[in-house]
């Protein structure tokens, strides 16, 4: 879907002027061409905007991050370095593993989930290696000959910046007294709080009494910038219904059939998503009661595909 240029120039205006600063002295430094040929012997790497609208026509969420244009080619960090680039992700069942904890506790605790999201993440992390950058347009120096910027904190695009963000989560969090799972990074408690909590890239979601995942909020709001996405609970000011990882998670009260419990569903755009890539329409598909059938794979229905009707490109209607 086409976006909207005037809204697309404010949001890059947003992003420009954000509390960190993108220019000089925040995410950048000013320096020289000639000192970034001194310094790396190539030319600095170009920077491109990335535009997108996270919401829908009825609700427009604009989101504009600049990137760097560092491919495994044109990078400081060796194209087979796995491990200077490697972040880790926790595995999606963390967050059935939450819901069950919370719908399985005793009512008296009072356990609630509370998403926040970080917002602008990878510029609050600090680069760790040399890496210099062509100006946006949109920076006052841009339009001068000779001045390119030298990256101070990471930009979205780096080959690192997951990694440094991380590094920089896990900083903080241990700073703050959380526990570090020995299973997967990403995934912490605190005891004395009595909260669990995971993040996906800069997404969190915090299981715990009310006051808890508040700890957790204001203890990284004192690094990041915390986009408070709210808290999914019984009572009446709380959300009943939560997007995380593009998935759907509601709270049924317990006058609801069945009672008090929380409702899993899966991404609904995966499905729009997969019927366009099959060629067909939900007035052409009829709902099954299970989630698949079940074939019996013998040589007669196995068929091999080409490259092309492997991909995410075919049926080419």
């Amino acid at each position: 879907v086409p976006l909207d240029p005037e809204r697309v120039k404010k949001v890059r205006r947003e992003e420009m002027d954000f509390p960190a600063g993108l220019g000089d002295s925040g995410v950048w430094e000013y320096r020289t061409i000639e000192q970034c040929y001194q310094d790396t012997g190539r030319a600095p790497l170009g920077v491109r905007w990335v535009d997108t609208d996270k919401g829908d026509p009825s609700r427009p969420d604009y989101r504009s991050r600049l990137a760097v244009q560092e491919t495994r080619v044109r990078s400081t960090i060796a194209a087979d370095d796995v491990g200077a680039v490697f972040a880790a992700t926790p595995p999606l069942e963390c967050v059935r593993i939450l819901c069950s904890t919370v719908m399985s506790s005793d009512p008296a605790e009072g356990r609630v989930l509370r998403f926040l999201d970080i917002s602008r993440a990878h510029p609050h992390c600090r680069i760790t290696r040399t890496v210099y950058i062509k100006l946006p347009e949109e920076d006052p120096r841009s339009q001068e000959e000779g001045i390119c910027g030298v990256l101070v904190m990471a930009l979205y695009g780096a080959r690192d910046a997951g990694q440094n963000f991380e590094l920089t989560t896990t900083e903080v969090l241990e700073e703050g007294g959380c526990e570090q799972s020995a299973f997967n990074p990403c995934i912490y408690k605190r005891e004395e709080k009595q909260v669990r909590f995971f993040h996906h890239g800069d997404d969190f979601v915090i299981d715990g009494p009310r006051n808890g995942p508040e700890w957790v909020a204001q203890h990284l709001g004192a690094r990041f910038v915390v986009k408070d996405g709210g808290v999914l609970g019984p009572e009446p000011q709380d959300l009943k219904e939560v997007s995380i990882l593009n998935r759907l998670i509601r709270w049924k009260d317990r006058w609801t059939p069945g009672g008090e419990a929380l409702e899993y569903e899966a991404d609904p755009r995966h499905v729009e998503i997969l019927l366009a890539q099959l060629g067909a329409g939900r007035e052409d598909c009829k709902p099954m009661s299970t989630p698949g059938a079940q074939i019996k794979i013998t040589p007669e229905v196995e068929v091999e595909l080409d490259a092309q009707q492997a991909s995410d490109r075919w049926p080419p209607w």
